[in-house]
């Protein structure tokens, strides 16, 4: 792009030209010059009017282009009119190389030179191959004139160059000086580097004292020695960028200072040729504090968002003075709901005010500057719900806006909670004062009584001696460690049920408390609100309840009917006590136990008739006579003789739920606290129920056990011969049954082994058949033998490992089929209370049936283990259990398992007697234990059975 001096000069020669040209061409045609070179001129000339034209509309570049190309062609076509290479259009080729190399370039140079040397040399060709009109070598006026006008040009466009570089020069050395003073003066870090290797050429004070770094410890190392960038990766891209982009403005950056610690830059860049290397100046700009600052700003606005929306209260800006809405928050929608958001105009968000002169004087004050803090207003909901509120106003200017920030919360609700808690409090008043146990409030501090109702007499002080008294200074804790105790507890518990506290009345004694108190605050300061409840006669009364029922827990019959009687004699206070049972048909009383004053005397039996102990017997239920019972029975004789006024009685129940027999108590003055004594009495009425119920039973046992000795002896006697009659027909069935089966068996194998031969296929078969049977029956004898043997066998249970006699079942079973290939999993100690040989035959039949079952198993599994006992299951019996993976069965038929002969399997597919699991369940009831067993057909069996455990 040319400067404003440059186009000066082009302007200049422009005019020239057209001061020249013309006066040139008027030259011309008054010496009659050739009629081509005037047309020359003139097209000259039309030309550089034209590119005057172009100069005005700013085409320069074009400008200057044409004119070069104008001047070559005119000084080839003067030389082609001339018909010499000599003509003055020569000098039009000089013109072109000067406005060429000057204001176009480099390149507008070469390509003038070129075109003019290729121009000239195709003359010079043309002339010596006579192409050309002979040269008219004539000389006068107009050449001297063309000459002095040519040059006089080219001297004053070269005299206007020499200005323009004079004054470039005197503007460089200027520049050079305002450079330097901006270079030095400039509050941005500037560095001048080589763009090939980063070596520092140059940096400003701004850079010295941002990076920390004086310009003598920079100049001649590169930014990588001095550890410039914080990543030296980065400084590649930097570079790579300028490259592609030829400049950088404004790139963020993070760089290092000498100090190490890492800095925020944005950085703009430019390259320059200078000196003929290129080099890099850069513009650095620490923006670490506005990065914080605008970071700060960001994390500002973000909470202030937040908690605009999610305040709780209200929140409406409005702009002043028009009262546009601006903004509101969730909350506000919520209290006014969706409509009020939407309201555009002033006059539809008034209608939500009650009041419109509350409206006015908050929109007053609000416009003068004022500000309000928790109005109370009257507000209406979109619904016209009217609702109590508190709103706060003020002016603020939000980038020049002026508004009206307005912060609205809804105490309706709390006016109604305050509501709800003066009529809370109200109703504990009236509790307080009204109630029947005796309540106190308490400072926790120092135990200060602040309140008391009138029911408080637990320790004898009236409410207004209580109020304004403390605990610890009038002796009511006796000793001040038990409140702080009491206290310590309270306040790491915050209530405290049933506190159990020894406290000193204000005659001075002793009285046993129970407090049920609990923390409260009030005015800010926690106290102490307490129910105290006097149970000293409680407690003496459950002393006594507690001495009788320990004095009767260990003792049966008539010890245990003597101790309850004395001691609910004193429990009640009585003289007399009586516990009987009824006999003759429920008319009479026998007394199995009679205390008089505190000891026992000797048993009487007397008549019910017109006495209190019918009237209870009759009513089924306690029965309490106060004082003057004597006169209520004047048939019963021994009651009037003796005066007695109390009476107490109780019936005691049989099994059939009819009265047989009495508990009753007669005191000779009236009862002082006959609900406490009834109560007595109905705690013992259940169990002196239970224990005549035992002793009844204890009789009857007696009588019986006498009647039965003589019929055990003779149904032992039975016993006995059935056995012996047993053992002989086992003998004989063992016998009798055994040789035909034997002789069967023999001639049927001499008849195979003497005559297969003669038999056929179908015979020999047969006869197999025949001797098959004779085992089977065999086996079946010895089974039922066997089984025999179990039932009337002797048992003499020891301790039996049972994993002992598994192993040995297991190693049986592999001896006798080695082939086989059988996991067995058997636990460790699994003991039991059992007699061996039976342990034996019931181990021998499960883990044979296990074994026989899984014959057709690919991987097969047999396990013997103990159960775990559940938690808090008796430790009497063990539960053990036999498992495998075979065959199974079906669970529908699972009641046929244990039965004698009833199979539930094939012969053909296993074979058996169907007595085995029949043994087993013998064995095991006759051990006082169980049997069971669960499948699925195709997964196996479980057979679980008890044992007792030893101890």
């Amino acid at each position: 792009m040319m400067g404003p001096r440059a186009g000066g000069v082009l302007q200049a020669m422009l005019h020239t030209l057209l001061v020249l040209l013309p006066l040139l061409l008027a030259l011309m045609i008054w010496q009659n010059a050739l009629l081509a070179e005037r047309v020359l001129v003139a097209a000259l000339l039309v030309l550089v009017i034209a590119l005057k034209l172009l100069y005005r509309r700013g085409r320069v570049h074009a400008v200057l282009v044409g004119l070069v190309l104008g001047l070559v062609l005119f000084g080839g076509g003067i030389g082609w009119v001339f018909g010499s290479v000599r003509s003055v259009g020569t000098l039009a080729f000089v013109g072109a190389i000067v406005v060429g190399g000057i204001f176009v370039g480099r390149r507008a140079l070469l390509a003038t030179l070129a075109a003019s040397s290729a121009i000239i040399g195709g003359l010079v060709v043309a002339q010596n191959a006579g192409w050309l009109r002979p040269p008219h070598n004539e000389v006068g006026f107009l050449h001297w004139a063309v000459y002095t006008a040519v040059l006089a040009a080219v001297a004053f466009n070269i005299w206007l160059v020499r200005v323009l570089m004079l004054q470039a020069v005197s503007r460089a050395r200027d520049g050079q000086a305002w450079l330097g003073s901006v270079w030095r003066a400039t509050p941005a870090g500037l560095i001048t580097t080589r763009l090939s290797d980063g070596l520092v050429l140059d940096i400003n004070a701004a850079y010295e004292g941002m990076f920390g770094l004086r310009r003598e410890q920079a100049v001649g190392r590169t930014v990588l020695e001095l550890g410039l960038w914080a990543d030296p990766a980065a400084r590649a891209a930097f570079v790579q960028r300028i490259l592609d982009d030829g400049q950088v403005r404004g790139l963020p950056a993070r760089l290092r200072r000498s100090d190490g610690t890492v800095l925020d830059a944005l950085m703009s860049a430019e390259p320059v040729e200078y000196a003929g290397e290129r080099r890099l100046v850069t513009a650095v700009e620490d923006v670490t504090e506005r990065r914080a600052a605008e970071q700060a700003l960001r994390a500002s606005e973000v909470r202030l968002a937040a908690l605009f929306r999610s305040n709780p209260a209200a929140l409406v800006v409005q702009e002043l003075p028009s009262r546009r809405l601006v903004m509101v928050n969730a909350a506000a929608g919520r209290m006014f709901g969706t409509a009020f958001a939407a309201a555009g105009q002033a006059e539809e968000r008034d209608r939500y005010w009650v009041e419109p002169a509350e409206r006015a004087r908050l929109w007053q004050e609000v416009d003068e500057g004022r500000r309000v803090e928790s109005r109370p207003v009257r507000l209406r909901r979109a619904d016209g719900e009217m609702f109590d509120a508190l709103i706060s106003a003020e002016r603020v200017s939000d980038g020049g806006a002026e508004q009206a920030l307005m912060s609205i919360v809804d105490i309706s609700e709390l006016q109604r909670v305050r509501a709800a808690q003066r009529a809370s409090d109200e109703r504990f008043a009236k509790a307080f004062h009204s109630s029947p146990i005796g309540m106190t409030i308490t400072r926790l501090s120092d135990g200060q009584y602040l309140e008391a109702n009138a029911a408080d007499t637990t320790l004898g002080y009236s409410r207004d001696e209580l109020l304004g008294m403390r605990t610890t200074g009038s002796g009511s804790w006796p000793d001040p460690a038990d409140r702080a105790r009491f206290v310590e507890q309270l306040r790491a518990q915050g209530r405290l049920l049933g506190y159990e506290a020894r406290m000193r009345n204000r005659w001075g004694e002793l009285v046993d408390a129970r407090i049920y108190a609990e923390l409260i605050e009030l005015e800010g300061e926690p106290c102490i609100l307490a129910f105290t409840l006097n149970v000293t006669e409680q407690k003496r009364e459950l002393e006594l309840l507690a001495q009788a029922a320990q004095g009767v827990s260990s003792a049966t019959g008539e010890d245990f009917f003597r101790e309850l009687a004395l001691h609910l004699a004193r429990a009640t206070g009585s003289e007399r006590a009586i516990i009987g049972e009824v006999v003759d048909g429920g008319r009479r009383v026998r007394s199995i136990v009679r205390c008089v004053d505190g000891a026992p005397v000797a048993p009487v039996e007397y008549a019910l008739a017109g006495t209190p102990c019918e009237a209870v017997l009759q009513g089924g239920q306690l029965m309490t006579w106060e004082r003057e019972v004597a006169q209520c029975f004047p048939a019963d004789e021994p009651l009037v003789r003796l005066g007695a006024q109390g009476y107490i009685g109780a019936p005691l129940k049989g099994v059939d739920g009819r009265p047989a027999g009495i508990m009753n108590v007669l005191s000779m003055r009236p009862l002082a606290r006959p609900q406490q004594q009834a109560a007595v009495f109905r705690i013992f009425a259940a169990r002196a129920e239970a224990e005549l119920a035992r002793l009844h039973r204890e009789r009857e046992i007696v009588a019986l056990n006498e009647s039965l000795e003589q019929r055990v002896a003779e149904r032992t006697a039975e016993l006995q011969a059935a056995n012996a009659e047993l053992e002989a027909f086992s003998y004989s069935a063992s016998h009798d049954l055994r040789a035909p089966l034997r002789a069967i068996d023999g001639f049927a194998q001499l008849l195979e082994e003497r005559h297969a031969a003669a038999l056929q296929a179908d015979g020999l078969g047969y006869l197999r058949r025949v001797r098959a049977g004779t085992r089977q029956m065999g086996r079946i004898i010895d089974d039922m033998l066997a089984l025999a043997r179990v039932s009337r066998a002797e048992l003499k249970p020891v301790r039996v490992d049972l994993a002992l006699v598994a192993r040995g079942v297991a190693a049986e079973l592999q001896r006798a089929q080695p082939g086989r290939a059988v996991t067995w999993a058997i636990g460790e100690g699994l003991v039991a209370l059992a007699d061996p040989g039976l342990a034996h035959i019931v181990l021998a039949n499960l883990l044979g049936n296990a074994w026989k079952y899984t014959g057709r198993r690919e991987g097969a599994h047999i396990s013997f283990n103990v159960v775990p006992p559940a938690p808090g299951e008796a430790p009497g019996l063990r539960e053990f259990r036999v498992a495998d993976n075979g065959a199974g069965f079906d669970m529908a038929y699972a009641e046929r398992l244990f039965q004698p002969f009833r199979r539930l399997h094939a012969q053909h597919e296993f074979e058996g007697t169907g007595i085995g699991l029949a043994t087993v369940k013998r064995s095991i009831e006759r051990h006082g234990g169980k049997v069971r067993g669960e499948a699925r057909v195709g997964e196996g069996a479980v057979f679980s059975f008890t044992l007792p455990a030893c101890e």
